[in-house]
């Protein structure tokens, strides 16, 4: 599990999350439903979740929240490659490409007892830039990774498969199932 250090968490909802996990999630995002932040970044974190379920299919409520749980084969294989402080959408983003499971357990929201954000609102602009920008980056990861299993399966299957080996020459006689040329086993 991870939880954020500034004290906006309690570990005492971690049972929610192993129940999750119990129940066949492979990823569970904690939902700070009731929330004691301050405006901007409520503000921000409204149009992240809104942007998140418009750009990535998110159907997640708190995308960005700061707790999670992991299956272990999961969080030794998931790999952040991105380097933003929006780090929620690129897991959905990793689970989605993965097929793994995700699920949201609310969680209780405190004040923050320390750190400080590093979202300001004058520079809100530059963040939502740089937001949408990731955002689409990761749903071109999502589409490619979904193209590839797809053209995999295409040239997988017997008559693709014998059609570009006679386009090739290398379609033994006695067509499909038979060796390849040069008497190589299928």
């Amino acid at each position: 599990m991870v939880v954020d250090g500034d004290g906006q968490h309690t570990m005492a909802d971690a049972p929610k999350f192993l129940e999750a996990i119990a129940q066949g999630a492979d990823v569970v995002f904690g939902w700070k439903k009731k929330r004691y932040d301050p405006w901007p970044r409520l503000v921000l974190s409204k149009g992240l979740n809104t942007l998140s379920r418009w750009v990535l299919g998110s159907p997640l409520h708190d995308i960005n929240g700061g707790c999670r749980a992991f299956r272990r084969h999961v969080a030794r294989r998931i790999e952040i490659r991105h380097r933003i402080n929006f780090v929620g959408d690129e897991i959905f983003a990793r689970c989605r490409i993965a097929g793994w499971k995700v699920a949201e357990v609310v969680v209780r929201h405190f004040p923050r007892e320390a750190g400080q954000s590093i979202h300001r609102p004058w520079k809100m602009a530059g963040t939502v830039a740089r937001v949408i920008r990731y955002l689409f980056e990761l749903r071109g990861e999502i589409r490619r990774a979904q193209v590839l299993p797809k053209a995999a399966a295409d040239s997988a299957s017997p008559r693709s498969h014998d059609r570009a080996e006679a386009r090739r020459g290398t379609l033994a006689p006695g067509g499909p199932g038979a060796a390849y040329a040069g008497g190589l086993p299928r």
